[in-house]
């Protein structure tokens, strides 16, 4: 399962050019009026259609081969874009010494300073699906490297390295849509890896709930793994300070207080008390932002001793991802220009604004009904 520590660069290289696994880089930010985004840029991201059912038919697929970028964006807790955008190998790369990633025409770059702080700044340039149109934004993140990022774990079978790299952080960003104003944003901001040279669902993992939530003066991170069979849940709360030290407590005391059932059969909290020996922390998944078959999102309120912050939450099932069943509306979310995008991709890409138009635009374009 998932040992806290992120792994050598010389051991990401090897990861990415592997025969199977994943590597994925994870940045938040969020105010309090609900406000934020998720951006995430990987090799081998699991959700991607046809990644997971090769690797359970034992087809080697490389992360390498699998490039993607992922922006999501909300507005007072409702979703306002999104953009999930796999990439040919050849337009992308990457260096875990020097902190630098080239995706298309989107370039993130991780700068570290003498006094242990941490600068991520992120130029992102994407197209929209079924418009002539772009998504562009500029997002900061600086703050102190957190402890856990510096402890280096082992490249090996069953290996999940997960690091918290920066946390505590402030956080800007501006999205736009050519010269159309999406969202200007400012708050607190959270940045993290997760690696392993094995497929998710081969991880023993049979569903987590992650949440981080920024409190005033410290960010606190839980992480609830269960194995299934009757095993009991992992659970994991990670506190870390605006300096990057960081204090992990496993196991922690917790209890679910609610749940709900989506739609899809999926079971999630909506309320969760940690007992801990500064008081109790509370958290509430308040706002559903994403919600499929073997992933959900939340926007996240959290309480402890008086204080209140905000965040981000998640629930993963990974044995639910890429059955067959449900692989055609993945395929509706991801734009896939080396293999061909799904018609009905403008409802569910770019800025939610203007989706129907660009749905009729494509279908009637010459192109469309030419092919």
């Amino acid at each position: 399962m998932i040992q806290l520590g992120s792994l050598a660069p010389q051991d990401t290289d090897a990861l990415a050019r592997g025969a199977s696994g994943f590597l994925w880089h994870y940045v938040d930010l969020i105010d309090e009026n609900g406000n934020g985004l998720v951006l995430i840029w990987a090799l081998g991201l699991p959700f991607l259609p046809g990644l997971a059912s090769a690797q359970r038919a034992g087809v080697s697929v490389a992360p390498a081969s699998r490039p993607s970028l992922n922006l999501a964006v909300y507005e007072k807790g409702q979703p306002c874009a999104y953009l999930l955008h796999e990439l040919d190998p050849d337009e992308v790369a990457w260096s875990d010494i020097d902190g630098s990633w080239t995706l298309g025409q989107s370039r993130i770059r991780l700068h570290n300073h003498a006094d242990g702080r941490q600068h991520l700044v992120a130029h992102l340039d994407c197209p929209v699906p079924g418009g002539d149109g772009r998504v562009r934004a500029y997002i900061e993140v600086t703050g102190a490297r957190c402890t856990l990022d510096q402890s280096r774990v082992p490249l090996g079978p069953s290996v999940h390295a997960w690091a918290p790299r920066l946390t505590c952080a402030e956080g800007w960003a501006t999205i736009t849509e050519g010269h159309h104003p999406l969202l200007e944003l400012k708050g607190r901001a959270y940045y993290d890896g997760n690696a392993s040279p094995t497929p998710l669902h081969d991880l023993g993992i049979d569903r987590w709930v992650w949440i981080r939530t920024a409190l005033p003066g410290r960010e606190l991170v839980a992480y609830l793994l269960h194995a299934g069979d009757g095993a009991p849940t992992r659970a994991v709360l990670v506190e870390v300070r605006p300096d990057g030290a960081a204090t992990v407590t496993e196991p922690v005391s917790f209890e679910v207080e609610a749940q709900r059932r989506s739609i899809w059969g999926v079971t999630s909290p909506t309320r969760i008390r940690f007992d801990l020996e500064g008081g109790p922390l509370h958290l509430r998944l308040r706002h559903t932002v994403d919600d499929g078959p073997f992933y959900q999102r939340f926007l996240v309120s959290g309480h402890q001793r008086g204080d209140t912050g905000f965040g981000v939450g998640e629930v993963v099932l990974p044995d639910r991802i890429d059955l067959a069943w449900q692989r055609p509306l993945v395929r509706m979310r991801v734009h896939r220009p080396s293999v061909g995008d799904s018609m009905w991709l403008p409802l569910f890409s770019g800025p939610r604004t203007g989706r129907l138009q660009r749905l009729i635009g494509q279908v009637s374009s010459p192109a469309r009904r030419a092919s």
